[in-house]
């Protein structure tokens, strides 16, 4: 696979997923079959989302799989996320292709293996820029925590926990296929995005709620 494929697809999964210092021990939970799912939010549904939309900060690590009609590529993630600022890293099988992604009010920097520093002062339009594709890039840091966008309309299903398992939004399907426990809130575990041209799958092995620790 060349060089070009990767860092073209990196860039679009890096920052396609904006918007991990601590390891914690997760125990691991099946979404119920979307057969069960609901589209009236339970009860449970309201605290929850609560909860969620308060997490100001938080670390995910784990693996991302793109596959397009033409190819597949994979890497893992490292992600940390705070109201003002973002780091995202991607690394190919034995820290190969590394990348990263740096972003905070007004600036995103993207470096690639090569070395390269490309900067936007939006991530929107640095990946229509480096790739050519509208993304809604700002939805993405909500999905990634079990909730919807705001200021957009969406279709949502939830299983009898509160969760949710399927949702539409900006042209996206996403899927949650299971979540892990954390603390006393269960995370998105494994989750599938796609949409007309794309399916991508994120895994997280480990998920850090609130600053990272010193």
């Amino acid at each position: 696979m060349s060089s070009g494929f990767f860092q073209r697809h990196a860039l679009l999964l890096a920052v396609s997923i904006l918007g991990l210092s601590a390891c914690a021990t997760l125990d691991q939970y099946d979404a119920d079959s979307h057969d069960t799912a609901v589209s009236s939010p339970p009860s449970a549904w309201a605290e929850r989302q609560l909860y969620l939309s308060g997490i100001a900060h938080w670390q995910l690590r784990g693996r991302l799989a793109l596959q397009t009609a033409d190819d597949s590529w994979s890497a893992s993630i490292r992600w940390q996320q705070s109201p003002a600022y973002y780091a995202i890293d991607l690394s190919g099988p034995l820290g190969s292709n590394a990348m990263s992604v740096r972003g905070g009010p007004g600036l995103v920097v993207m470096q690639t293996p090569a070395g390269e520093k490309f900067t936007e002062t939006s991530v929107d339009r640095l990946i229509e820029a480096r790739t050519g594709w509208q993304i809604p890039v700002a939805g993405l840091q909500y999905w990634v925590r079990g909730l919807r966008a705001p200021r957009a309309t969406a279709q949502q299903k939830f299983d009898p926990q509160g969760r949710l398992s399927e949702l539409r939004q900006s042209g996206w399907v996403i899927q949650y296929q299971s979540y892990l426990r954390k603390d006393e809130i269960e995370m998105p575990g494994k989750i599938q995005l796609s949409n007309a041209r794309f399916k991508l799958k994120l895994r997280v092995h480990d998920w850090q709620i609130g600053m990272p620790s010193s």
